[in-house]
């Protein structure tokens, strides 16, 4: 295996650490059941400001049928039709009801054993979308509105 320069690792991550960009990473911050341990999951960083010592994200979830049956949620998740991103091969929800932190430092542990991978950006228009949802603020809270756009 090639051991690359542990500054170097650093820097490419701080690089990725973006507001609207795309990681997929073990998150053990989960209230499920069904996964105590927690799961690989695909979250959006939110963070105006990056990187920061907390990283604000949502959850991305291919399962739509929620939020298909769940209309009053509308104005606060992007549809992402199949096949937008590489990255969401499936229809995509990315809902805006429940903003997550965890710290840069926990990220950066677990990208340097090979456990977070970043998977790419959204679009300057799913940016805007997601701006729009943060400031109309139907599920976030104007102080957490304050910590995203700090």
């Amino acid at each position: 295996m090639i051991q690359l320069p542990a500054d170097w690792l650093h820097g490419q991550f701080d690089g990725f650490i973006t507001r609207g960009g795309v990681i997929r990473f073990h998150a053990d911050d989960l209230d499920d059941p069904d996964h105590p341990g927690g799961k690989t999951k695909f979250a959006v960083i939110l963070n105006a400001v990056c990187p920061q010592p907390e990283v604000l994200y949502v959850f991305a979830t291919s399962k739509t049928d929620f939020y298909d049956k769940h209309q009053q949620f509308k104005a606060a998740i992007i549809r992402v039709p199949p096949g937008t991103y590489a990255f969401f091969p499936l229809a995509t929800i990315i809902p805006f009801r429940h903003v997550h932190g965890i710290a840069i430092e926990k990220l950066r542990a677990q990208y340097a054993a090979g456990n977070l991978t970043f998977c790419g950006q959204l679009s300057v228009q799913h940016v805007t979308e997601m701006d729009g949802i943060i400031q109309d603020g139907l599920f976030i809270s104007p102080r957490m509105q304050k910590r995203i756009l700090a």
